[in-house]
């Protein structure tokens, strides 16, 4: 087999029923109908065209009425399908021949012959996904990881002992015998042609139509079809993302580095979850089975309070100083929570901000932060005793110039498990 028409179609049928059988599109019932649609189309009829209203009628049984120019679930599926497709066949833990993609301003299937990769010596399957191909932002920083702290050098690595406040708070990361998954959010941009675009007011595809600038832009260029974009990350974000995985690298922590919009229930089920960013970013929060108390919101920007006992604030606001896009002093959410699947934990670090986000993590990174949280939680000053199993705590962080000077216990709230 040496170019793409030389795959015969029992060779596409095998590779579509491979990818079917395995998790790759487990419990995502819209993504699983439109890769069987669009498999069976470019099996039975390759290189016809497909419009976006015959798979949305067709394959996830729109009415006889829909109009994609309204509702855009056909666009967001194939995007994430796309995306999809690249990582799997972008992991050199992914074996075959043959490669399926979905080429750009297109809804069909493309099969070509895949180029095989060496997989990295000593990475092991977690190692080989640490860096998502597709996450821009984080490139530099997430290789300057890979090179210094998370794959085991030739010679060995040895473990550093952490101060007792960072072995309690996070010794359920520290398990050797179960992976901890790092998560972080993603805005919304739109991909049109080479532009990306962005409306902060927009952070989901189907909110698009009330974004009028962003629409009156996509109309002003013809032929071309919008898609969803969640490749890329905030300041912030990536410095936190950074804090947590050095300080879990440094005892030897087996990690892994994922975007929210990648980010599947399987992952949830078999691993430790540590999410960064606000629930505007990071979509997964939005669907945990948790009725969290304090949730960081963007409009206005705050900590709300969503049940507010009585004496309670109900919010936490930002404080801006000079011009609106200077934070004098912000609110984060540290929320420590049961994991999804069996004896698994998860640690969500939250502000409105990013820059707030990323001060959140110094917070759970430091002995001397943290002994503020034991402090007021065990109400003694010299005790380590084993935090509550699932909690939130506020956090006060003061700032200039978008760095945290200091930090302060506000409140916490202790959650029935």
């Amino acid at each position: 087999m040496t170019s793409p028409e030389d795959i015969s179609r029992p060779e596409k049928q095998q590779e579509l029923e491979t990818l079917l059988s395995t998790g790759f599109v487990k419990e995502q019932t819209h993504l699983r109908a439109l890769l069987e649609y669009l498999g069976r189309k470019a099996v039975e009829d390759p290189g016809q065209p497909i419009k976006e209203y015959t798979i949305g009628v067709e394959a996830l049984g729109k009415a006889d009425d829909y109009d994609p120019r309204i509702d855009p679930t056909v666009r967001v599926g194939i995007g994430r399908l796309r995306s999809r497709l690249a990582e799997h066949y972008d992991d050199p833990a992914t074996t075959g021949a043959i490669r399926i993609d979905i080429p750009k301003g297109q809804y069909q299937l493309a099969f070509s012959v895949r180029r095989q990769t060496t997989p990295p010596r000593g990475g092991g399957p977690w190692g080989q996904r640490l860096v998502p191909a597709t996450a821009m932002l984080l490139a530099g920083f997430v290789l300057g990881i890979l090179g210094t702290l998370l794959l085991p050098s030739r010679g060995g690595r040895q473990s550093v002992d952490l101060p007792p406040e960072l072995q309690s708070f996070w010794r359920a990361h520290l398990d050797p015998a179960k992976p901890t998954l790092v998560v972080y959010g993603t805005p919304l941009f739109i991909k049109l042609d080479r532009w990306l675009l962005r409306d902060s007011r927009v952070n989901r595809w189907e909110e698009l139509p009330q974004a009028e600038g962003l629409r009156a832009l996509i109309d002003a260029v013809p032929g071309v079809v919008p898609e969803p974009a969640y490749d890329y990350t905030g300041g912030g974000e990536a410095d936190a993302v950074f804090t947590i995985t050095r300080l879990l690298a440094a005892r030897s922590a087996a990690l892994a580095v994922k975007r929210s919009a990648t980010v599947n229930w399987d992952d949830f089920r078999d691993t430790h979850i540590v999410l960064v960013g606000s629930h505007k970013f990071n979509r997964p929060l939005a669907e945990l089975p948790y009725e969290l108390k304090y949730v960081p919101m963007s409009r206005p920007s705050r900590v709300a309070n969503t049940r507010p006992a009585p004496g309670e604030a109900a919010a936490y606001a930002t404080v801006f100083g000079p011009g609106r896009d200077v934070i004098a002093e912000e609110y984060a959410v540290v929320s420590s929570l049961p994991g999804i699947g069996p004896d698994t934990h998860m640690t969500v670090i939250a502000a409105p901000s990013s820059d707030g986000t990323a001060a959140a993590a110094e917070f759970v990174a430091r002995p001397d932060t943290l002994r503020q949280l034991y402090n007021r939680m065990h109400r003694s000053p010299l005790s380590l005793d084993p935090l509550p199993g699932a909690f939130q705590v506020v956090v006060r962080i003061r700032m200039k110039g978008g760095v945290a000077v200091q930090f302060e216990y506000v409140t916490h709230h202790v959650m029935a498990k």
